[in-house]
């Protein structure tokens, strides 16, 4: 998921103008909702095979964790990223039920830049090494003391979206995503300045950075002095690039950041003996849970609660 801004950023309009199912009071399940949707299991495409899947909630919620969070994490930060995943899953399916038809219709997928990364087994025994046995029995205990919660606001469950690091204070929907959303608004995080990824460097010769830049110009040349291509940026409280002016055409922070292949839309610019460098503050699109953040938060003694509860504002934690 830290990885799909553009893709989410449609999903997200798509989803906020769809009618969303209601949660009955209680611990019942959501209204309306067949057998797929009522948490006894849930379908998701695979990715690269095109397979419909049929998981659990167990299952798929620790592959969500294994793909999107590092098992060398705090356990309380585990559980803090499976309720955040079973959230944001239960939030998609919710939202979509009424757009589809059909049994066998998958509302979840295994791609991140369409909805949230997957490793199965296979591919944590893969990656994790001689690490797996370890891992496996801690992503388990995680997973399993929180498979039944969720995050609601308005009785509804939450987009509980995430990234990796901020870059000191999370960012607000709104700025990002053109729409305001009450529990998505910033926090401060400033364990994430510790992390290794906080700050990052790429360089860019003059004539690299002019190929990334033209196409964002609509036509618009830039000039022979590549001192006066970028302007001063216009940036949100929490630091993000909103938008900067580049050969006099105003370009948004997030297209920036695709063109260049940045870290995150928090960056500065300057420019010495051809060569531009580009420093970036935090690593993801910045809404909602900063992971490195919960990670850091959970080694100081808070506990998964806490951490969700921190990072989204005014939700509550209920059972499913």
């Amino acid at each position: 998921m830290k990885r799909f801004f553009a893709g989410f950023c449609a999903l997200f309009l798509l989803l906020l103008l769809t009618p969303a199912l209601a949660f009955t009071n209680g611990q019942a399940p959501l209204t309306g909702q067949r057998e797929e949707l009522n948490g006894s299991y849930y379908l998701v495409k695979n990715a690269q095979t095109g397979e419909v899947m049929k998981l659990s909630p167990l299952d798929y919620i620790k592959g969500v964790v294994a793909a999107e969070m590092p098992l060398s994490y705090h356990t309380e930060a585990l559980k803090a990223q499976a309720v955040a995943a079973h959230s944001y899953a239960l939030y998609r399916i919710n939202q979509k039920f009424n757009s589809s038809s059909g049994s066998g219709e998958a509302y979840l997928s295994t791609d991140p830049a369409e909805c949230q990364g997957y490793l199965d087994l296979e591919g944590r025994k893969a990656q994790w090494g001689d690490q797996f046995d370890a891992y496996e029995a801690k992503l388990t205990e995680a997973v399993s003391a929180v498979i039944d919660k969720i995050l609601v606001s308005g009785g509804e469950p939450v987009m509980a979206v995430f990234h990796a690091v901020s870059d000191g204070r999370t960012e607000d929907a709104a700025n990002l995503f053109g729409s305001s959303v009450s529990y998505l608004v910033p926090a401060d995080s400033a364990g994430d300045e510790l992390s290794p990824s906080f700050l990052a460097e790429k360089t860019f010769t003059t004539v690299q950075m002019k190929e990334a830049l033209l196409p964002l110009l609509n036509g618009t040349a830039l000039s022979d002095s590549p001192a006066d291509w970028f302007g001063a940026p216009e940036r949100s409280d929490s630091g993000t690039v909103l938008s900067v002016a580049v050969g006099g055409v105003s370009v948004k922070g997030t297209a920036l950041r695709d063109a260049l292949s940045l870290a995150s839309a928090n960056f500065t610019v300057t420019l010495s003996d051809d060569t531009f460098t580009v420093i970036t503050r935090g690593r993801g699109h910045g809404v909602g849970m900063s992971q490195y953040g919960a990670d850091f938060l959970a080694r100081q003694g808070e506990t998964y609660e806490q951490i969700l509860l921190h990072y989204y504002t005014g939700v509550t934690i209920r059972g499913i």
